[in-house]
């Protein structure tokens, strides 16, 4: 108990925390896309600070921030080491220059999509700021990792394997639920503790519900802290291995 409570404690206070198979803080990605996809190529990309998000400068030599552009290459660009909570980008193309619409970073592993159409740029992030192919690694990682651990506790507290859809539909409710409103509301930090301990409350009192009689509230508590736990900190791992 006492190591939980000082890993929610430094948890908390961190700006970043982990997530339900989600990925973990280190870079930014943009992803882009082209209305007519063969008519231009990409000479050079920079990012440009809020404070100077009003510049006139259609070079990248000003060295308009810190933030180091690891790739920038023409369907996806790379950003690592201090990334702005609202930045742009400027891209110098073969036909012109075009800066994108005002970008947040919206995650641990910050994504966007963009779309540029002739001289203008579209910010087309999906709704769950990552690629769904990404989403969906961390979606089956939480409920395989899940399953398991429900697997094995039932198998010890005799409790009939079938009752399992129980723990694959509380996943397909609350992960994407969680997923969506730290992604567009609460960000990752310490609002994303306080979600945990809710859903994990709320989880708790449905197994115990739909369970009745054939597990204590106590026995579903347990079940629930560790199922979070795992998903909470192996599942953000494999997301970061795959995704």
């Amino acid at each position: 108990m006492r190591i939980l409570l000082i890993f929610i404690f430094f948890s908390c206070i961190s700006k970043t925390a982990l997530a339900d198979a989600s990925p973990f803080y280190s870079n930014a990605k943009i992803d882009i896309e082209y209305s007519y996809p063969d008519t231009v190529s990409l000479l050079e990309c920079c990012v440009i600070y809020q404070s100077a998000l009003e510049t006139t400068d259609t070079s990248c030599n000003n060295n308009k921030s810190s933030v180091y552009v690891a790739v920038c290459e023409k369907e996806r660009i790379k950003i690592i080491r201090s990334i702005p909570e609202k930045f742009r980008l400027m891209l110098r193309f073969s036909n012109g220059v075009v800066t994108t619409p005002e970008l947040h970073k919206n995650g641990m592993n910050s994504y966007h999509r963009i779309l540029i159409d002739g001289n203008s740029a579209r910010d087309i992030t999906p709704v769950f700021r990552t690629t769904y192919s990404n989403y969906s690694i961390a979606l089956l990682a939480t409920l395989i990792l899940e399953l398991i651990v429900a697997g094995i506790f039932f198998f010890f507290a005799k409790i009939p394997m079938r009752y399992l859809f129980v723990i694959a539909l509380l996943n397909l409710i609350t992960h994407p639920l969680l997923w969506l409103i730290t992604s567009n509301l609460t960000g990752y930090g310490t609002a994303l503790i306080f979600l945990e301990a809710l859903i994990t409350a709320a989880e708790t009192y449905a197994i115990y519900r739909f369970l009745k009689g054939k597990i204590s509230l106590l026995k579903a508590m347990v079940l629930s802290i560790i199922m979070n736990l795992v998903s909470f900190i192996v599942g953000g791992g494999i997301y970061l291995l795959f995704a």
